[in-house]
């Protein structure tokens, strides 16, 4: 189907040297999103609410509620400098946007 497309990779959510977590691509999804499976570390703990909380807003946000406050959220994970590692490879990322609820995600990269 036009527009889709399978992807099966494993990164490490790391910031700076921590990993707080594992996100494997399990699915085909719409471009530019990838739905994900994520499996946090100990380190990600202070890190649950800020993320619970932001997909709270966008889930609001599609129902035009909470727009601005999820601009904030967005723009505060943003800048606590997260990078995904793809694992095998020294291949990685710092221009994503990652959606956790739970021990599911959705992730745009790019």
């Amino acid at each position: 189907m036009w527009g889709r497309k399978t992807v099966s990779k494993a990164w490490e959510l790391r910031k700076n040297e921590v990993l707080l977590g594992i996100v494997v691509t399990d699915s085909h999804e719409e471009y530019p999103w990838i739905k994900c499976a994520f499996e946090a570390t100990r380190e990600f703990q202070p890190y649950w609410q800020l993320f619970a909380e932001e997909a709270r807003l966008l889930i609001e946000g599609q129902n035009g509620n909470g727009q601005q406050q999820l601009t904030l959220y967005q723009q505060e994970i943003k800048e606590m400098g997260l990078s995904l590692v793809q694992f095998g490879k020294p291949k990685t990322i710092e221009n994503f946007i990652l959606h956790i609820q739970g021990r599911q995600a959705r992730l745009r990269i790019g």
